[in-house]
């Protein structure tokens, strides 16, 4: 067949089915704690171009099962009767799946040779996964629910905790070393010299090393916490937007949710910035304030005063930064969006020739971004410049009242000392706090974005793990179905009413703007009708789950789609089980098997946006309809098949439909008359109306009588 197949056919059928020992253990152990979906729906939450599935791997991709993976560093002999069934792994090349625990020694499923049998346990070190399947009263991140943020920081509680108590350390030690100095002052008459010096030595590196090591330790378990975070705001994000029904996000603009990622990444930053610092330390402020007050009463009353003054000051600042931050978002994502439209759509800008227009429009918007920038950062400035004057002024009006203090015998030295250095401690947390509270604002918009978005309702809930639509055999019903996409546009589709049964060929015919594709949009359950009704295999539509049944729908769309991946793993995405044999099939009816023989690696050829030239339009086009077709669904839906074809191709296209036409049922939406000649039934739409529905042959006549 292809070169390129045969050369490698063997590590072909190893990249088609994920074939790692550890992966094989999965089945098995998912059959044992009682999920029973299939092994495409396991491959196709699990990473595509991974050859080696790791137990991160597993861990993050499970979560969508509702399946709750732990891990643990175990010799294989300490596994336990109450941890099985478990998965136990040394290394890639072993895994296996525990079962039972009896005289014999461990049954279990060995993931290399694909089968059961009885081993005696050793002490090989390896990592233990053990599964727990939530039930389904049991609420999973990934859920509509409310307060998603605040749920998902309670998981961290005890890393936040563990952050607060090094945060207490670190504040009893910089309030000792204060009290150490006045000691010091006011008693150094009194020391040996040559003993006391040793002792002095010993104790700072003993603080030092306490306080650098309490630091570290806060800083290693804060990026730790920021880290986990944002992996887990990152992928639940993104897990919605691609679950969410269309009608949330098809009318959205890239520019704006491009905008709304960047804003949850502003989250991730914020709990390993000086801000969760500040905050983490201000809860002991009141420690080292009543210090202060032991120390003597009027300067501690300083420190409060400059606390009290950062307060009123906050109050008009929060204010001040929502309408800046406000003004500055809209100017941003003003300038963004129409920076991505200037890219996307530059071939037609040159093409006619309005350059200089655009120029001068980005140039308008460019001025007004750096405008709003000017102020925003100015903004931030003068508050750092004011927080800095305040601190300085509290540290001056310590140093005057301590003096007073000293001649009035009140205070000594040291203890002057001791009250600036904890003056200073105090105000540290504080001279951030103005910034803190802008930072800390849109902080708290983009948790209330995220948890806005975690209540939206999804389409299905993510993790049935058994389909709930049937076998579909593409009997389809519109009866009086009307759409339109918003309350303020016309109707795209309005009373419209046909049939079309299992196995056979339709046809709909229609210019842009007609409502063919909608039609296509509903067979696929992206929208729903508004009125109307439409059944599929005598079902309606509004009681079958949409995502069993785009899994069970062959989709050719009109723009090609192809992701960064190589060519095979782009038709796997299609069918994750598909064969070699069934590869080569999808590959001839395309008639794509000149073309990649053609090619430098093949079927392994990488398609990435810097190589993308070397596949043109008619490949792309002709590679989509082999995506559609080895899926090897009973219903294919074709979205413009032949658009961007040349002649050949075209025929090439009619021909492939012609010779299956009685093996599935087929609906194409079209401008191109001679796909007329693969139909059993013709749908002419005209601006969302039935122009006519009919035979081939009695759409032929109609076309003339227009043409006359």
């Amino acid at each position: 067949m292809l070169r390129q197949l045969e050369k490698n056919k063997t590590s072909n059928i190893e990249k088609n089915n994920f074939s790692t020992s550890l992966y094989e253990c999965l089945m098995p152990l998912l059959r044992g704690i009682g999920w029973y979906g299939s092994k495409e729906q396991l491959n196709q939450i699990l990473p595509m171009e991974t050859l080696a599935v790791t137990v991160d791997d597993i861990r993050s991709s499970l979560t969508a099962l509702r399946i709750v993976t732990t891990t643990k560093s175990i010799s294989l002999n300490s596994i336990s009767q109450a941890d099985l069934p478990c998965i136990f792994t040394a290394d890639d090349a072993y895994a296996v799946t525990v079962f039972e625990i009896n005289d014999y020694g461990f049954r279990v499923f060995d993931g290399s040779t694909r089968k059961k049998q009885i081993i005696k346990p050793d002490k090989k070190i390896g990592t233990m996964l053990t599964f727990k399947l939530l039930n389904d009263k049991t609420i999973t991140l990934q859920e509509s629910q409310s307060a998603w943020f605040t749920q998902l920081l309670f998981r961290f509680k005890q890393l936040f905790a563990f952050s607060l108590f090094l945060s207490f350390a670190i504040s009893v030690l910089t309030v000792s070393a204060p009290l150490f100095v006045m000691f010091l002052f006011n008693e150094i008459s009194c020391l040996e010299a040559g003993a006391t010096l040793d002792q002095l030595r010993y104790g700072v590196v003993s603080y030092v090393v306490a306080l650098l090591g309490f630091r570290i330790l806060r800083t290693i378990n804060l990026s730790y916490f920021s880290a986990r975070i944002g992996n887990l705001i990152a992928n639940q994000v993104m897990r919605r937007l691609l679950y969410l029904p269309p009608t949330y996000t098809e009318m959205a603009s890239l520019g704006a949710q491009l905008s709304r990622i960047r804003d949850f990444d502003s989250i991730k930053d914020f709990f390993s910035s000086q801000a969760m610092l500040s905050l983490l330390e201000l809860p002991f402020v009141l420690l080292i304030i009543l210090t202060l007050f032991l120390i003597d009463t009027y300067l501690a009353i300083i420190p409060l005063a400059a606390l009290v003054i950062f307060a009123i000051l906050g109050v008009f600042v929060r204010f001040w930064s929502r309408n800046l931050g406000a003004e500055y978002s809209g100017n941003s994502k003003e300038y963004n969006d129409f920076v991505l439209n200037s890219f996307s759509n530059l071939k037609i800008i040159k093409c006619l020739s309005i350059s200089s227009h655009w120029q001068q429009e980005y140039s308008r918007i460019l001025a007004a971004n750096l405008k709003q920038n000017y102020r925003h950062s100015t903004f931030y400035a003068t508050l750092s410049d004011i927080s800095g004057a305040l601190v300085s002024i509290a540290g001056i009006c310590t140093v005057l009242v301590g003096v007073q203090q000293i001649f009035a015998d009140k205070l000594t030295p040291g203890g002057l000392m001791a009250s600036l250095m904890l003056t200073w401690r105090v105000l540290a947390p504080v001279k951030t706090g103005l910034g803190v509270l802008v930072q800390f604002d849109k902080v708290k918009s983009s948790v209330g974005q995220v948890n806005r978005l975690m209540e939206l309702k999804t389409e299905r809930r993510l993790s049935d793990s058994v389909s709930v639509t049937a076998n579909i055999n593409g009997k389809i019903e519109f009866s009086k179905v009307s759409l339109r996409y918003a309350k303020e546009s016309l109707p795209a589709l309005l009373g419209v009413s046909f049939k079309s049964d299992a196995n056979r060929t339709l046809v709909i015919l229609g210019q842009d703007g007609s409502g063919s594709s909608t039609i296509l949009k509903i067979l696929m359950g992206m929208y729903l009708p508004q009125s109307g009704q439409v059944l599929i295999d005598d079902n309606n539509l509004k009681q079958i789950d949409p995502i069993s049944l785009r899994q069970q729908v062959a989709y050719m769309s009109e723009q090609p789609y192809l992701i960064n991946a190589s060519l095979r793993q782009n038709l796997l995405l299609n069918n994750s089980l598909a064969s070699m044999a069934d590869i080569n099939l999808a590959i001839n009816v395309a008639g794509l098997e000149a073309d990649i023989n053609a090619l430098p690696d093949g079927l392994d050829t990488l398609f990435d946006f810097s190589n993308q030239r070397m596949f043109s339009s008619s490949f792309q086009k002709r590679f989509s309809l082999a995506q559609m077709f080895i899926k090897q669904s009973k219903v294919w839906l074709l979205d413009e098949p032949t658009k961007t074809l040349e002649g050949h191709h075209c025929k090439q296209v009619c021909k492939t439909l012609l010779k299956y036409k009685n093996r599935a049922s087929i609906i194409i939406t079209t401008q191109d008359p001679q796909l007329i000649e693969v139909a059993d039934r013709v749908l002419w739409l005209d601006h969302g109306k039935i122009k006519f529905f009919g035979s081939r042959q009695q759409i032929y006549k109609e076309l003339g009588k227009h043409a006359a």
